[in-house]
Formats: C-alpha cells, sequence, structure tokens
C-alpha cells in the first residue's frame, strides 16, 4: 500500500471513528462464514478490481458480481459525504433484465453467479463511479429473506438509474417520493449498511462476513478513492441530464459548506 493510500485509510478512519460506538450496537462480527456469498467489483474497460482505498478514475464503469452458494436477495448501495447515500440496487429508476414484471422486484437470485446492474435490451449495464472528491464506501448486503424495511428505506434514497433518457444512460435521481422525503444525507441510514460501511479487517474481493444481529445476513465494503477521470471522459447522460446533476451537486456541496449563495436585497 503506498505512502498516499495509508494516509487516505488514516484520515478515513479516523473521520467515521464516532461510529465505533455503533459496532457494538451493531453487533458485527468479522469471522467470515463456510458458505458466505462472494462479492466482487469490477471498474473500468478492463474490468480491473482494486484494493482497499485505491484510486479509481471518476466516471469509470463500475459494476459487482455476486457469488450466491444459496438463493437471496441482494442490495447495494454507497455513501460519501458529498452525495450521501446513493442507493444501486435495487433502483426505481433501474432498467435491468433481472425485474421480474409478475412480482415487480429485481433483486431476488437463486444460487449462482449474477453480475449486477445486469443486462437491459440486449446490452449489459454499468454503474459509474460518481463525482465525490473523497473516499465513497460501496456496501453490497445480502440476505436469505428478503429485507422490506431495507427496501423502504433505499426507495428514500438518492438512486443511480438509468430510464429516465432515451439513450439509456445511467444518472442520480432524487426519490420518487420527493427530495423532501429524502434521507440518508449525512450517514448511511440503515443498521444493515452501516454494518457493511463499518466492517473490520476489510479487503476488497472474497466471502462476505455475516451480520449478527441477523445472522442470515452478510455484508461488503469497498472503499475507493475517486480520481482524475479519464482523458475525454465527461458525465454519462445526455446534456439536460449533465446540468441537473451539477446543479443537484452543487447544490449540496453548498448545504456541506455553508457557503451557498445569499439572496441580494431588492
Amino acid at each position: 500500500m503506498t505512502d498516499k493510500n495509508t494516509r487516505l485509510r488514516t484520515s478515513f478512519v479516523l473521520g467515521t471513528i464516532a461510529t465505533g460506538v455503533a459496532l457494538w450496537l451493531i453487533g458485527l462480527t468479522v469471522l467470515p462464514s463456510g458458505d458466505a456469498p462472494v462479492a466482487t467489483w469490477h471498474f473500468g474497460p478492463d474490468r480491473t478490481q482494486v484494493a482497499p482505498f485505491d484510486q479509481v478514475p471518476t466516471f469509470d464503469d463500475m459494476s459487482v458480481t455476486v457469488d450466491l452458494p444459496w438463493d437471496g436477495y441482494v442490495y447495494v448501495a454507497s455513501f460519501d459525504h458529498l452525495q450521501g447515500t446513493v442507493g444501486f440496487f435495487p433502483s426505481d429508476y433501474l432498467g435491468t433484465d433481472y425485474l421480474d414484471k409478475a412480482t415487480n422486484r429485481m433483486n431476488a437470485f437463486s444460487a449462482g453467479t449474477h453480475e449486477l446492474p445486469g443486462e437491459w435490451e440486449g446490452e449489459r449495464r454499468q454503474w459509474y463511479v460518481p463525482d465525490a472528491k473523497e473516499t465513497i464506501s460501496l456496501c453490497v448486503v445480502v440476505s436469505r429473506e428478503p429485507m422490506t424495511d431495507l427496501e423502504s428505506t433505499l426507495r428514500l434514497v438518492r438512486q443511480m438509474g438509468n430510464t429516465a433518457f432515451p439513450d439509456k444512460s445511467m444518472g442520480l435521481y432524487m426519490p420518487r417520493a420527493g427530495k423532501d422525503k429524502l434521507v440518508g444525507r449525512d450517514r448511511l441510514p440503515h443498521p444493515a449498511l452501516l454494518a457493511a460501511q463499518n466492517q473490520m479487517d476489510s479487503v476488497a474481493d472474497g466471502d462476505m462476513v455475516p451480520w449478527t444481529e441477523h445472522p442470515s445476513v452478510f455484508v461488503k465494503v469497498l472503499n475507493i478513492q475517486p480520481g482524475q477521470p479519464r482523458p475525454g471522459a465527461t458525465m454519462p447522460g445526455n446534456p439536460f441530464q449533465k446540468q441537473l446533476n451539477q446543479m443537484v451537486d452543487e447544490k449540496l456541496r453548498g448545504q456541506r459548506t455553508g457557503s451557498g449563495k445569499k439572496k441580494s436585497d431588492k
């Protein structure tokens, strides 16, 4: 690990030390199970796998492969201090062949290997690395049973999806319930996601970790550092979507720093 990554890791740990007490309440174990699922992230055109706190170019494609030893339900979300919580899977805005139209559920899987977000309309779809400028925690949760409370929570966070525009490109969207219902701005809004984010002794890939509060639930985190985009790379989506996303990000930056413009007196 480079000195830079060591400093980044130290900074991240210090920045989240207040959540340490929550680990005792969450009851997270770090011992792998013999039949635990495996989560593997892929980045960029070469589908690179990275180590924790490695730098990944902003806007690079990304996907995650989940190997399930049994039938289960998969949830994917991220957190950083600019975007807040982002729901990747399931998402109300995601087009994927994994969607079962009979049940309106996209995250129920049989035992085997599944790559998310999956294919749609004959093409493999990819998420992208957000323009966060700081550590992003990519969290995966797998459960033997549906987690309806987590599903309800993910409907109230910002979501990544690809169904709003004709080019099917990915973008970030407010929840359908409206921005006044938005949760997860300052921290991950569900204990299972917090358990994933605060996983100790995490490695990039490998067995997921059982959550002792619910032994049938497994969690995994990969922390990455968004780097400079590749030459010529721009925010995915059409010009209107880019402008909308940039406006939202600028507003969030103003809220975080308190430097938003004040209305002038007339």
